[in-house]
């Protein structure tokens, strides 16, 4: 299988005798007008032909999609249902859904779910792989007349409909949604106060609105220990069962690595150091949940560590806490399926005294948060308090008493 970037937002997936084209805008050709990886090759590629759209703005939906079919009757149009209710499709146009609903035949499974801005994301299932596009789904904070109010809505709209996503599809890897490193760049950004660059972006559906983007020396250490922490973990992935999609992602990430390590040369061997340690622990498949959850627990630590001055202790101690409770909290909800499919859980000696383990994960986790609360309260925040308090109280803490409360059968699929 093959992912092709075309323009914008637009890609491809090219599997054995299927072609996707998602959210077409233009094609590749800078220079040439409909020329490119779509006109001199996609539409002529055999097999069964898909194209796709998440919504109707024209830079995620270009009506000259519907003209390919005097070239391809064959091809099968799956568009958001806010296409067809904003009159730029027709209903005999093509199949539309929309959040919640699905369109399946004999080769392929596209499931729709929510968007922060307009129509759809999709979810895409084709011979055996899983890709989820999210359209103009993102954590939108718009330009200076946002209030702190409404960039917490934002914050919590985006939340939500990772959460539903989430919940819908147990199969979409954690690592992929990063709230760790979201929460990271929220706290480092109201401590050290950096200067920021803010670029805005226009939406060509929405010219009077831009969205803005800020860049600054905290995103870029963030976006740094991202790349570092993704590559450890397929580099893992791969010693245990050498799989194809992680060797994909291996290779993707090889060449934001060199760039990564340079700048952070020892919190890179520390964070390859202690992902081997973890999996030495999950070789010996330990039953010590302390001795896990601290491994994971001291990588977060290191991490939120920006620099060696007087916010280092607490920002430690944040960390580890924080990657402390990702572990327990996972390990409990991944208990049923890791035992149904023979994976590792430190858990495993609890799956049939389910009560029994929900209240020592109430302890541990309780008291993984406590500290997080009280090495905050430490660093007395100025900025973004109210942003860290809904995060922690309202996010993080809520997500572990629903989890909680659902038991570690929820996530068995």
């Amino acid at each position: 299988m093959t992912l092709d970037y075309i323009y914008h937002s637009g890609f491809a997936i090219e599997a054995e005798g299927v072609t996707v084209i998602i959210d077409y805008y233009k094609d590749s050709s800078e220079t040439e007008h409909n020329r490119g990886i779509v006109h001199d090759y996609l539409l002529q590629r055999p097999g069964k032909l898909y194209v796709l759209a998440t919504h109707f703005h024209p830079d995620h939906f270009n009506r000259e999609i519907l003209t390919w079919k005097e070239a391809r009757p064959d091809i099968r149009y799956i568009f958001s249902k806010d296409i067809l209710k904003s009159h730029r499709g027709k209903p005999e146009d093509a199949t539309y859904i929309k959040k919640g609903e699905t369109y399946e035949d004999e080769t392929i499974r596209i499931e729709a779910f929510g968007s922060t801005d307009v129509g759809s994301s999709f979810l895409i299932h084709l011979q055996d792989w899983n890709i989820f596009h999210a359209g103009d789904l993102n954590n939108w904070h718009w330009s200076e007349e946002s209030t702190e109010a409404e960039i917490r809505k934002a914050n919590g709209d985006f939340l939500a409909e990772v959460k539903y996503l989430k919940e819908n599809h147990g199969e979409i890897s954690r690592l992929s949604l990063n709230y760790d490193i979201t929460f990271l760049i929220v706290i480092l950004t109201a401590l050290y106060k950096v200067e920021s660059k803010v670029t805005e972006e226009r939406c060509i559906a929405n010219p009077l609105k831009k969205k803005m983007r800020i860049v600054n020396e905290i995103t870029e250490y963030a976006a740094s220990m991202n790349i570092l922490l993704s590559y450890y973990k397929l580099e893992d992935n791969l010693y245990d069962d050498n799989g194809i999609k992680d060797k994909l992602a291996y290779e993707l990430y090889k060449g934001k690595l060199k760039k990564a390590y340079e700048k952070y040369p020892q919190k890179a061997e520390y964070i390859k150091q202690q992902l081997g340690n973890l999996r030495e622990l999950e070789k010996q498949e330990s039953k010590s949940i302390d001795k896990v959850s601290n491994t994971f627990g001291n990588l977060m630590g290191e991490i939120f560590v920006y620099k060696k001055d007087e916010y280092e202790q607490n920002l430690r101690n944040i960390g580890f806490n924080l990657g402390k409770y990702i572990y327990i909290l996972d390990a409990y909800e991944d208990l049923e399926e890791d035992n149904k499919k023979g994976r590792y859980n430190p858990f495993i000696d609890y799956i049939d005294k389910k009560e029994e383990l929900k209240n020592k994960v109430d302890r541990l986790i309780s008291m993984s948060l406590g500290m997080v609360a009280k090495n905050i309260e430490n660093l007395n925040f100025e900025f973004n308090k109210a942003i860290i308090d809904n995060i922690i109280y309202s996010g993080v803490y809520l997500r572990y008493k629903s989890i909680l409360e659902k038991g570690c059968e929820s996530n068995v699929q």
